[in-house]
């Protein structure tokens, strides 16, 4: 059994986010960070349990496991509550309603500038520490 270290990044879509999938040599923030594209603006990292065997006719097989999923890091991001949406966008936004709805307070303003709900295990960071970090 082998495990390999991967980090998606989420970049944003028009509807959805889409994601872009890099392969670590270990499970890293500050590595992450370095390859982290600059139209992300979150990234999960995750690891991948590979197992490889052989059938009784000879055919090679190989299953990956998806384990160990982080929450989602949001490299310079900022905590957003509902009072800043308020101020900031009108007691009738969009996203005002979408906080109120959906109870999420607070959100997450991403380094790119759009709003993410901010769940349980996620973090933000700071990449200018994850960088000096890196370099160390």
């Amino acid at each position: 059994m082998v495990i390999e270290h991967w980090v998606e990044y989420f970049i944003p879509g028009s509807l959805f986010s889409e994601s872009d999938y890099v392969k670590l040599q270990t499970r890293n923030v500050a590595a992450a960070v370095a390859k982290m594209p600059k139209n992300a603006f979150a990234f999960q990292l995750y690891d991948v349990c590979v197992r490889e065997g052989v059938l009784e006719d000879g055919k090679k097989i190989t299953d990956r496991k998806e384990e160990n999923r982080s929450g989602r890091y949001y490299p310079d991001g900022k905590l957003y509550s509902l009072q800043e949406a308020i101020a900031d966008h009108g007691e009738k936004s969009i996203l005002v309603s979408n906080m109120r709805c959906n109870k999420w307070d607070p959100l997450v303003k991403t380094r790119l500038g759009n709003h993410q709900p901010f769940e349980k295990d996620d973090m933000i960071i700071s990449t200018h520490r994850a960088e000096a970090f890196l370099n160390s």
